[in-house]
């Protein structure tokens, strides 16, 4: 009977750390989501503010801007939205084409 008793404070114990372990780690999971929750939040302000000064110009003939795009759309923008003269030049910071080539 007391080898039974032994065998069962034994396993009495083991489950006890094991419901520890489970609450340390739900404790845990918590953290992590609310952390998660908290950078996704994040990623989403930083997203819409690097959209800020962004222009999306759709319908220009492939190619038409050759091997510079930023010269390109220098020189064009301020002709197709009748802006000149301008008292100074325009200076795009970035320009890139996207989607694939037809």
């Amino acid at each position: 009977m007391t080898e039974c008793t032994e065998r069962m404070d034994e396993a009495e114990m083991r489950l006890s750390s094991v419901e520890d372990q489970q609450s340390d780690m739900k404790a845990e999971v918590e953290r992590l989501g609310k952390r998660n929750k908290h950078l996704e939040e994040k990623l989403v302000d930083l997203e819409t503010r690097s959209r800020l000064n962004n222009l999306r110009l759709v319908n220009l003939p492939e190619g038409a801007e050759g091997s510079d795009t930023c010269a390109f759309l220098e020189g064009w923008l301020p002709e197709a939205l009748d802006l000149i003269p301008l008292r100074h030049p325009l200076a795009i910071e970035r320009a890139h084409r996207i989607g694939p080539k037809r």
